[in-house]
């Protein structure tokens, strides 16, 4: 099968939780959208809107947080959860293989404390979250908005955190594009 585009959409309950979501792959990338709105307050631990599974051969991350400093490590299985931050955008890199990849934030409430994780677990993978609402009531009818768009890349070592800066500005022309 080919095509140009693909997009799913989804509507789930969970509890007293109504989310709207849609994820379209098209030009070498995947955006997902997602809207959230609460029927009546809802305490939760945390809510994760978007998950990305990579190899566990990944090595690298590099992430641009909201005021523009950058975080920067490497994955060494140690199980720990990486940058745990707002970011404009981040990204992995698996030397092996010379590909990475680059998530950018194109749209979160500003009055969630939502963070970009990533799980280091050795073996398994390098578990990309989105986390919302990290110990905290989601209040009744006020809808919340998140998107992000995900677009791989090729580079050596030596270049792969400038080619995936360029990604990321790549991606930033979609900030003012919706439904993608």
């Amino acid at each position: 099968v080919r095509c140009q585009e693909i997009r799913l959409e989804k509507t789930s309950r969970i509890r007293d939780l109504v989310l709207h979501t849609a994820v379209t792959a098209k030009d070498s990338r995947i955006v997902e959208d997602v809207t959230l709105k609460a029927e009546t307050p809802t305490p939760v631990n945390l809510i994760y809107h978007f998950m990305h599974p990579w190899v566990p051969t990944i090595t690298e991350y590099l992430a641009e947080l909201l005021d523009g400093t950058r975080v920067e490590g490497t994955f060494t299985g140690d199980k720990a959860q990486k940058i745990d931050k707002p970011t404009r955008w981040s990204a992995v890199y698996d030397a092996p293989t010379q590909k990475g990849a680059v998530t950018y934030v194109l749209d979160a409430p500003t009055d969630d404390n939502w963070r970009t994780r990533y799980w280091d677990v050795p073996d398994v993978y390098r578990k990309h979250y989105f986390t919302t609402f990290l110990g905290r009531t989601v209040p009744a009818d006020k809808e919340f908005h998140y998107r992000v768009v995900t677009q791989p890349f090729a580079a050596p070592q030596a270049d792969w955190k400038a080619e995936a800066e360029r990604t990321a500005k790549e991606c930033a022309t979609l900030r003012t594009a919706r439904g993608e």
